[in-house]
Parts: structure tokens; sequence; C-alpha cells
């Protein structure tokens, strides 16, 4: 984690944890191990500023922002150990076709696979099958996730259900 960010919501950049580790070091470990065992976290490590950032040079529209959250430090290190936790079983519980977010797999894949399959259905020598594409807007994409499924699936997973 780069030390030398600007401070989060509570004040603190990475770099004065790593000076002062002698002194918070036995804290910090505490609380991310709370965390991690019984999925209680302090509100005060929870606390996020919410930024918009310009997604081009003069935005005038809200949907010309991105928004980005600046987390805590201490918020960023337990989960950072959670998300390295969860690594492992990451090849099970995903589908081989999920691509964005995910080390070694990009969004890109799935562009060259759009374009392939687009060019095998034009050049098809056998039409009369049938082929056909679909182009879906994942716009807004995550407005539209079923909570109570997502939920549920995370529940039968084992996975702890914070907040």
């Amino acid at each position: 984690m780069p030390h030398n960010k600007s401070p989060e919501p509570n004040g603190f950049p990475a770099k004065f944890y790593q000076t002062n580790w002698d002194i918070v070091g036995d804290t910090l470990i505490k609380s991310t191990l709370n965390f991690l065992n019984n999925g209680h976290i302090l509100k005060k490590i929870n606390n996020t500023f919410i930024t918009l950032i310009p997604k081009i040079p003069r935005p005038n529209l809200i949907k010309e922002f991105r928004p980005i959250s600046l987390c805590n430090v201490a918020y960023k290190i337990a989960f950072k150990v959670l998300v390295n936790r969860r690594k492992p079983h990451l090849n099970s519980l995903l589908s081989p076709f999920q691509n964005g977010f995910i080390q070694g797999r990009g969004a890109q894949d799935n562009i060259l696979i759009v374009q392939e399959l687009t060019h095998s259905i034009q050049s098809s020598k056998s039409k009369k099958n049938g082929l056909t594409t679909i182009k879906i807007d994942m716009s807004k994409a995550f407005d539209r996730i079923n909570w109570d499924f997502l939920l549920t699936s995370w529940k039968n997973l084992n996975f702890p259900i914070i907040g």
C-alpha cells in the first residue's frame, strides 16, 4: 500500500501505520482478526468518503463522473486479508466465463470472443441453423442485482454476512 497517499477519512495515511507500527500494530491486528473471525468491524474503521472523479475533461452530467470510495487504511488491511484468504477458492466459485476483476483475465477477452462469434456467424455457410447474437446493455448492472438471491448464495457458500 503506498505510504504517501492522502489521508483517508480517519486522517491517518498508510505512512502513519508504518511509522508507528510498534504502537498501533497490536490493536490493528486484533481489530482485523475480530473482523475475520466474528464479522464485526468498528464503525470508525468502516467510515468511507465518496468522491466523484471526472471520466471526461469537462463533465456536465452526473453519468460523466465515476464515484470512488476513500476507505481507512485499517479497513483496507482487513479486507486485503479477507480477499487473500478467499483467492484460493475463487476458481471453484466463479464461472470460467467471468472475466472482469479477476487477475489474469480481462473484459477485453470477452470483446475478442464476441468478435470471433460475429465473424463466425457472418461467414457461416449453414445460415439455416438460425444463429443469433444478443447485445445486453450492462450499464447500471449493479442496480439490477437480485440481492436476496446474492445473499442466499453467499450464505450457502458459508460466507459471513456483514452489515
